[in-house]
């Protein structure tokens, strides 16, 4: 679990510092997939702002069609470069006929879900003492880590694959090709973290509710 949480925010440190440095050649996370796609001639792949929070960039292969958060659509930033050119090799395992592209996005859901209810197993079983509950969440947090570790090992291949065609075309300048290949490995770090993603989702959301609860004026209440 440390060094889960290690890779987790490790990646998102990488992000982070990438999301300060613009890209002289792309004006956001949908040029970039769009320049990718065109220079493999995959014409037919549709582009889609997602405007509702909680989601995640990801390819929905039934639609041909790359769903990009509306905060990396028009985002130069090579954090958001990286973050769309992960999803964009998934375009490429579809074209070459790996059906589970259909199911990824359902199966990371169920990671995401499966993770955070073993995590909260393990919680309670010190809150409450019941070690069969802590042998249960364990038993389950290592399932999913196991399940996780298969598919962001097949990832990594399919994203090796595909920086290596691109540094073959040469569509980036070679200053910020070398910060977007950190950005990928960073990106597929942070999907290290899908057992707290969940988690992390809900605390921000509960956060911010928070804070708008306590912002409101004396009146309001």
């Amino acid at each position: 679990m440390g060094y889960i949480g290690y890779c987790y925010f490790q990646g998102t440190k990488t992000l982070r510092a990438l999301s300060k440095i613009y890209s002289r050649t792309i004006s956001g996370g949908w040029q970039a997939a769009r320049t990718v796609l065109d220079s493999f001639h995959l014409y037919d792949i549709t582009l889609e702002r997602e405007e509702r929070s909680g989601r995640s960039t990801c390819y929905i292969a039934s639609r041909k069609t790359i769903r990009v958060l509306s905060s990396d659509f028009e985002n130069p930033s090579l954090a958001s470069v990286s973050r769309v050119l992960y999803v964009t090799a998934d375009v490429l395992r579809h074209m070459e006929g790996y059906a589970m592209v259909y199911f990824k996005p359902m199966f990371e859901r169920f990671l995401r879900i499966a993770g955070a209810f073993s995590i909260l197993l393990i919680l309670s079983s010190f809150i409450t003492g019941n070690r069969y509950i802590f042998s249960y969440g364990a038993a389950l947090f290592a399932a999913d880590v196991f399940m996780i570790w298969l598919l962001l090992r097949r990832k990594q291949r399919v994203c090796q694959k595909l920086l290596d065609r691109l540094m073959e075309k040469k569509i980036f300048p070679e200053r910020e090709w070398e910060l977007i290949i950190n950005g990928v490995e960073a990106v597929r770090m942070v999907q290290c973290g899908i057992p707290f993603q969940l988690l992390i989702t809900m605390w921000k959301i509960l956060k911010k509710r928070i804070g708008k609860y306590i912002s409101r004026p004396a009146g309001k209440y």
